[in-house]
């Protein structure tokens, strides 16, 4: 099911937050007094932009009361969630309003899908986590306002969270933030490797709902108009020094993600992913890395038209994959050791059972083997 997220995409920020604030006081109970919760990450509190945010709230509604949740870190710790809840219910359990009537997230995927996680568990705080990935309850309005081009999560119906402790990873289901506000200026201070890592992940989604069993016309338009915006744009956006070039650059981008996430909001992910989680678990890899470095080598074993894929677009996500040097970026974090002999690769069946084709552990050896530049290390 494709989600009803209503986009809205402005050229300034300002005109953005206009439009979020006439959108919210036409739509949503603003009675004085309301609770809103703003969903952060230290990051962005230093860059000022949440400041921006709380501000034109106290301006426009009259008495609200803001509540903040600064402490987002990469790969959302189930745990972090849970003590955030437990300390908002006793913090509000006395007021006249216990539950924010929003909540705006400011921030990359993880901010996003820890907002997404906390729109569906503030409204019954009392659930155990547990019972919170089996519910269906309904979700506090979400506003999300993305600051990667990536992972698409302002769009789609569900979030990740992490257990490293115990090496294991969830999936919250059906939690679509209402309003997504885009801008491309508020992803302009990204360096390097986050712009890079961001649109890797949106490309790897464009490409996996693709290859996928649940792929359908509506979700495989979806991801062609995102693969050859990120292969025009991405190059720009890492290279060029003018900024007016970057900022048409990381519009594209950020129109990409959006496209891809809205395709696996259909299909949801497949064998890329799949196996990128025990590769971040095992060696801290970031998310778009981890579940990009492989997408060449998986294109190149299987070829084009198992995957679904037009043969002169294939050669070119390869062409552009094989020209960022991903192993080189890889070995930061795996320090050259061989990710094959480190990992036993028990892939999630909700993602890698979604792809289009069969795969065994050899090949899977095989694959990443290519991938990290290892093959004369298997021979």
């Amino acid at each position: 099911m494709i989600n009803k997220t209503t986009i809205i995409e402005t050229e300034t920020l300002n005109a953005s937050l206009s439009q979020l604030l006439i959108e919210l006081n036409n739509n949503l109970p603003l009675n004085k007094g309301v609770r809103v919760l703003i969903v952060s990450s230290a990051g962005f509190v230093k860059r000022g932009l949440t400041k921006h945010l709380i501000d034109g709230l106290e301006h426009d509604f009259e008495g609200v009361q803001i509540d903040r949740y600064f402490d987002v870190t990469p790969n959302p710790e189930q745990m972090a969630l849970q003590n955030f809840v437990d300390a908002h219910s006793k913090q509000t359990a006395h007021s006249v309003s216990s539950k924010p009537a929003f909540i705006i997230a400011v921030g990359g995927g993880s901010v996003l899908d820890s907002a997404k996680v906390l729109s569906r568990w503030l409204e019954q705080p009392s659930v155990n986590f547990d019972a919170l990935l089996q519910s269906d309850a309904q979700c506090i309005p979400l506003i999300a306002v993305p600051t990667t081009s990536g992972t698409g999560a302002e769009v789609t119906p569900f979030a990740t969270v992490w257990d490293t402790l115990s090496h294991k990873k969830y999936s919250v289901m059906n939690v679509a933030p209402t309003y997504a506000l885009l801008n491309p200026a508020v992803t302009s201070s990204l360096p390097h490797e986050e712009t890079l890592y961001g649109a890797l992940d949106a490309l790897s989604h464009a490409l996996e709902s693709l290859w996928n069993n649940n792929r359908n016309d509506t979700s495989a338009a979806f991801a062609l108009k995102a693969i050859p915006l990120i292969l025009d744009a991405l190059p720009t956006a890492l290279n060029s020094a003018n900024e007016d070039e970057v900022l048409q650059a990381r519009a594209k981008l950020q129109q990409a993600a959006c496209f891809a996430g809205q395709a696996i909001a259909t299909t949801k992910t497949a064998l890329a992913h799949a196996m990128s989680y025990p590769i971040t678990l095992s060696f801290g890899v970031p998310h778009g890395l981890a579940c990009s470095f492989t997408l060449s080598a998986i294109i190149k074993h299987y070829r084009h038209e198992t995957l679904h894929l037009p043969e002169a677009l294939a050669n070119k996500v390869c062409a552009l994959l094989d020209s960022l040097d991903l192993p080189s970026y890889l070995e930061q974090y795996t320090q050259r050791q061989s990710i094959v002999e480190s990992i036993d690769f028990n892939l999630d069946p909700s993602r890698a059972g979604n792809f289009v084709a069969s795969y065994n552990r050899e090949m899977l050896g095989e694959i990443v083997n290519a991938s990290q530049n290892k093959v004369e290390e298997q021979s």
